[in-house]
């Protein structure tokens, strides 16, 4: 399959470089007509969420939490020897770091203000990661020191999640996919398709 050059204009108005995208099957529909399927992320409309400016002092992930805790650099240490971050940007001796995990990232910032760690006790988010073992990385970071709070479970919608709790008491869930599962198996009901060939 030949890496096409032209420029695809899909849902009418959303301009597409199909050289962004991976060819990665060809099918033909009823009416016997043959065509391409990519994979591959899809830019879409900047006021939205969607195509970003690039900025190297900023992460390229789209959505990036920024997680508090009352020593950065040693978080950063912690969570890079635990989880496997590694540490992309570091502002100030211990005001913030921008830490990375394959295509996602993560903020590390002070306690300043009104800005504070979880407290005992109380959970008011979690971070999810993706991984491609569970069970290994259950163990590494056990080792490391995290305190597994569950250990890695096989659930009905594909995916092997365990949940470990930092020291500064962020929960952090990583999750192995198993299978592509579709929601609508397990109770679940798609809403909106991730891309647009699904």
């Amino acid at each position: 399959m030949a890496v096409l050059s032209e420029r695809l204009r899909f849902a009418g108005a959303l301009l597409v470089d199909i050289e962004m995208l991976s060819p990665v099957a060809v099918r033909t529909n009823p009416t016997r007509s043959t065509y391409v399927v990519y994979s591959g992320v899809m830019p879409r409309d900047s006021r939205i969420g969607g195509s970003m400016k690039a900025n190297r002092s900023v992460p390229s992930a789209t959505v990036i939490p920024v997680l508090i805790y009352p020593d950065v650099r040693e978080a950063v240490d912690w969570l890079s020897t635990a989880f496997g971050f590694r540490e992309r940007v570091r502002i100030g001796e211990d005001h913030r770091s921008q830490l990375s995990f394959g295509e996602g990232a993560v903020i590390i910032g002070d306690v300043r203000h009104d800005r504070r760690p979880p407290r005992q006790g109380e959970v008011t988010h979690s971070v999810m990661v993706r991984v491609e073992d569970a069970k290994a990385h259950c163990e590494h970071a056990r080792t490391h020191g995290a305190q597994i709070i569950a250990e890695p479970t096989d659930f009905e919608y594909g995916e092997r999640q365990y949940t470990a709790e930092d020291p500064a008491g962020h929960q952090w869930t990583f999750s192995e996919t198993l299978a592509d599962v579709a929601p609508e198996s397990w109770g679940g009901m798609s809403v909106m398709p991730d891309s647009p060939n699904a």
